[in-house]
């Protein structure tokens, strides 16, 4: 747990520094937008067609990223934690990580509750009576299986069918192991899935960084064209 504390922290950090850049050139584009501009087009006139019309198309693009992502937020509020847990484990980059941390979840409760002595069956049912409220999540998940397995569904054929689980835990189901065998391989698949956990947030961080800061970098570069541009085109009038 301490250990994957750290990497959420690792994560953390790294969303930050971009976020504080983003909220900085923000600022700066109303800056432009409020005292800047206003200067400039009293200087010149003939500049504000031109001002007006990169602006709106500016504005424009912004208004659709806005839009797009309230859809998007409307569309997840809608769904239940199961189907948003499905919707994340398709997205790319995010999903790999998402069907690791549930799959690595899902096994480590099993593993220490198979080699207490109870059955798949019987841990399904304690956790479908447990505080909605603190574990909604477990809960769904937990009904969702149970009322499969009561249709007959074998536990392979179900890990198989759900895309927030790695494919390689059915293999262990498969097998016929007795409960406490079964614990320890679980135990042990629990920690390599684990390890692979770290190891895919180490290269998700090693992604987000150059990402980021090359979308900043463009978003400078487009925040002093437009402020230099106009100021050239006014200066230039000036000594017409």
């Amino acid at each position: 747990m301490a250990k994957f504390q750290q990497q959420q922290n690792k994560v953390t950090q790294v969303m930050r520094y971009p976020i504080i850049l983003f909220g900085l050139l923000g600022m700066m584009f109303v800056g432009l937008k409020y005292f800047l501009y206003p200067i400039l087009n009293q200087w010149q006139d003939t500049s504000t067609i031109g001002t007006k019309e990169s602006h709106n198309y500016l504005y424009f693009i912004v208004g659709m990223i806005i839009l797009f992502s309230l859809v998007i937020i409307a569309f997840c509020h809608r769904k239940n934690p199961r189907q948003k847990l499905i919707l994340l484990s398709y997205m790319p980059i995010v999903g790999v990580i998402v069907k690791t941390i549930v799959t690595y979840q899902v096994t480590q409760q099993l593993s220490t509750l198979l080699s207490s002595g109870l059955t798949i069956p019987e841990i399904l049912d304690e956790i479908s009576q447990g505080d909605e409220k603190s574990n909604r999540m477990t809960i769904i998940l937990a009904n969702h299986a149970r009322q499969h397995f009561q249709k007959g569904y074998t536990i392979e054929s179900y890990i198989l069918k759900q895309p927030y689980f790695n494919r390689s835990l059915a293999g262990y189901f498969s097998r016929g192991h007795e409960p406490k065998v079964l614990a320890d391989y679980l135990s042990y698949y629990a920690k390599t899935q684990f390890q692979l956990l770290m190891q895919q947030t180490d290269r998700l961080i090693g992604t987000l960084q150059p990402l980021f800061f090359g979308v900043i970098g463009v978003a400078i570069v487009i925040l002093y064209m437009s402020m230099l541009l106009p100021m050239y085109n006014s200066i230039g009038g000036l000594y017409q």
